[in-house]
């Protein structure tokens, strides 16, 4: 389990190195609401709008520029907040499936492993 967590916490702080690295102004914007607010379900039309851009070019271009969707980097970004959660505080996992937005336990656990191989 503490392998998983490092890897995923590896993984999240490589992606937000790259975005910080001579990445477009778009896609820190977006990583920086999306990072800030984990516990927040925001849809890919609701951060576009936020930008002043389409939807479907927002979603294209985070692609291609973050190597991953803006779902999966979402999810990413919930799961590191699960994982921060669950080292520093007292929280339940029940309490922290429910702070951040997930429908239950089991559907946070469930994510945590689709997310793990995806990126392992």
């Amino acid at each position: 389990m503490k392998c998983i967590e490092d890897n995923l916490i590896d993984l999240s702080q490589q992606i937000n190195h790259n975005v910080t690295a001579g990445q477009p102004p778009i896609i820190v914007r977006a990583v920086r609401i999306i990072s800030s607010t984990p516990q927040r379900n925001l849809s890919v039309n609701q951060l576009a709008s936020q930008l002043n851009t389409s939807p479907n070019y927002f979603s294209a271009f985070f692609k291609k520029q973050m190597g991953v969707t803006f779902t999966q980097f979402k999810m990413l970004v919930k799961i590191n907040a699960a994982i921060v959660l669950l080292e520093s505080t007292n929280m339940s996992i029940a309490e922290i499936a429910s702070y951040l937005n997930f429908n239950d336990q089991a559907y946070l656990s469930n994510q945590f492993k689709k997310i793990y191989l995806l990126f392992a």
